[in-house]
């Protein structure tokens, strides 16, 4: 991406004689205004952005018909590339003086300089609102960008993208988001680039934030590879671009560019290792993981994301430690209870069990209940001998409006109605292999909890050798089932 054309704009008054104060403004405003907008042109046609370069050709043209310079420039464009057009830089270096124009005492004295002549007022507000944006003073930038975007001789002046856009980071200030969206949206649609890392970063931030992945990959992927000191948030932002776009392996290695420019991110480091867990590489993401942790110990949602990622590894005490971590900070995702009440109870440990399991169903909406907590209750409730309240209990669950067929079909089980192989052939009904397999795992889990808890360690040993056969490393009941064949059943 080429360095915008306000950059050429700026640079212009620069080194032009408003700055030095030795020559008066131009009588001819229109001439002024040409004359300005052929640097911009020029700007662009030496960066190699033919296409901007012809579209303000064109505005000059309207302004000034007989525009020699424009003519001219227009001319060796229709030529094609010459031997004599001086190489581009790369998209995102600074033009020489660039650095001086940050100062925004500059921007100021620009306002000042134009504000006499009324063709210029448009100029004039633009570059006031400059100012105070910089100093941080948005309500007044709004202001002079609102006053700049009404002044503008045309809709379709080379100066309304900038306006556009600067007014729409006022807005992001002001906590307007819809409306700062919006802008920057229309800042876009009327040719915006970025003219800096710091504008390309704010609006691919906004782009994230409002699914525009899309648009956001090309302002960053051109900070990221051209500019000559990419920053680890440009990285960092290209990496959740290519991760909203499913280019997972793009993404970690965005990231990765990222953390090697800053290692201490661990939003960055979390990220990258949910993407190697999805690409199957669980050992680095537990540690990028653990290493997020080392930035931020308080952090609720990697210590949920590590708990998961253990139980994926079969490390069920881990996992039952990095949850605990996790319901610490509040509020805690509404399945981390669930989770350590079945890994409680998988352990034996049925005191924690029951514990979460009522902390799960007490702070869970009712509509929302995993009927996984069903199944465990009744086999909480068992285990404390109290059977005939847990039949009470899962009949009325099973028989309540949108609970599935399962549920009824395991309450058969457990009194008795069905057997063993019917309601293994009715877990295995399903449209697909991989889901009859992941329901035959879980219904094997449950009736092995029922069994045992009814004192036929025999049959209980027999369907978690059914569920770890059926299951797969992703599904909590196999490695529920693989640990208790490990550490809680005998022969």
């Amino acid at each position: 991406m080429p360095v915008h054309a306000l950059r050429k704009l700026l640079l212009l008054l620069a080194a032009s004689s408003v700055l030095a104060g030795t020559q008066a403004l131009a009588a001819d405003a229109a001439q002024y205004r040409a004359d300005l907008y052929y640097n911009l042109a020029e700007g662009n046609y030496r960066l190699g952005d033919i296409e901007a370069a012809s579209r303000v050709i064109d505005q000059i043209l309207r302004i000034q018909p007989r525009h020699e310079a424009a003519l001219q420039l227009q001319q060796r464009i229709k030529s094609g590339p010459s031997q004599s057009n001086p190489a581009a830089p790369p998209a995102g270096t600074t033009p020489p003086g660039l650095d001086a124009l940050a100062n925004q005492s500059t921007l100021a004295t620009l306002g000042r300089a134009i504000e006499a002549d009324p063709a210029m007022q448009d100029l004039a507000n633009y570059l006031r609102g400059r100012a105070a944006l910089a100093k941080g003073r948005a309500g007044t930038a709004r202001e002079h960008f609102e006053k700049a975007l009404r002044q503008l001789p045309a809709p379709d002046d080379p100066l309304r993208p900038h306006i556009l856009f600067h007014h729409a980071l006022c807005l992001e200030r002001l906590n307007r988001p819809q409306r700062a969206e919006a802008g920057l949206l229309a800042a876009l649609e009327a040719g915006y680039l970025p003219e800096s890392q710091a504008d390309a970063l704010q609006a691919a931030r906004i782009l994230l934030r409002i699914g525009q992945h899309e648009r956001a990959r090309p302002i960053l992927e051109a900070i990221a590879l051209n500019h000559p000191d990419p920053t680890p948030q440009a990285w960092a932002m290209l990496g959740r671009a290519h991760q909203a776009a499913n280019l997972h392996k793009r993404a970690v290695s965005a990231y990765s560019q990222s953390l090697q420019l800053s290692p201490d991110q661990p939003g960055t480091l979390a990220l990258r290792a949910g993407l190697l867990r999805r690409l199957g590489q669980l050992d680095q993401a537990e540690a990028d993981y653990q290493s997020a942790l080392q930035h931020a110990p308080e952090d609720p949602a990697i210590h949920y994301a590590l708990g998961l990622l253990q139980i994926r590894l079969g490390k069920i005490e881990q996992a039952r430690q990095s949850l605990r971590q996790a319901c610490k900070s509040e509020p805690a995702p509404q399945m981390t209870r669930l989770l350590l009440a079945l890994l409680a109870h998988a352990q034996g440990d049925l005191p924690h069990a029951r514990r979460h399991l009522a902390q799960y169903l007490e702070t869970a909406p009712p509509e929302q209940h995993n009927e996984t907590a069903f199944f465990l209750d009744y086999n909480l409730a068992s285990a404390a001998g109290k059977r005939e309240q847990a039949i009470h209990t899962l009949r009325q669950r099973a028989e309540a409006t949108g609970a599935s067929a399962s549920l009824g079909a395991y309450l058969a089980y457990c009194t008795g109605q069905k057997t063993r192989k019917e309601l293994l052939d009715l877990a295995g009904k399903a449209p697909a292999p991989g889901q009859a397999r992941k329901q035959i795992c879980e219904t094997a889990y449950w009736m092995a909890q029922h069994q045992a808890y009814a004192d036929h360690a025999g049959y209980s040993r027999e369907l978690l050798q059914i569920a770890r056969r059926n299951g797969s490393p992703e599904w909590i009941e196999h490695q529920l089932a693989e640990w208790q064949l490990q550490y809680r059943t005998s022969e």
